[in-house]
């Protein structure tokens, strides 16, 4: 399944299994904020004793894939699907460099 890659940025909260904050960077180079579990950003055993920032996945749909007037290979991508995820401000569609996009 495809993955987006991201920072997770910092531990926000021990309740079980543990949530973390993360970073995505789009395509036009805006921020976009998640807070969600360990295990859905990371195969990692993160907490709060753990060295921040570090690299994480959010599993999603590409959408389409094509190229800007620059040329970039671009993505669009929803990561509402597998694990409901969504951004602080309750975004699940993005566009991202192709690059951003690994297998987990």
């Amino acid at each position: 399944m495809p993955s987006v890659v991201i920072q997770i940025t910092r531990f926000v909260d021990e309740s079980f299994p543990g949530f973390v904050e993360c970073k995505l960077i789009d395509a036009k180079g805006e921020t976009h904020i998640f807070i969600d579990k360990v295990p859905v950003v990371s195969l990692d055993a993160l907490w709060s004793s753990s060295a921040y920032p570090c690299a994480g996945n959010i599993r999603c749909t590409v959408e389409t894939e094509f190229k800007d007037e620059s040329g970039r290979t671009l993505v669009r991508i929803d990561t509402e699907y597998p694990d409901h995820v969504e951004s602080t401000s309750g975004d699940t569609h993005f566009v991202v460099a192709s690059l951003q996009i690994e297998d987990r």
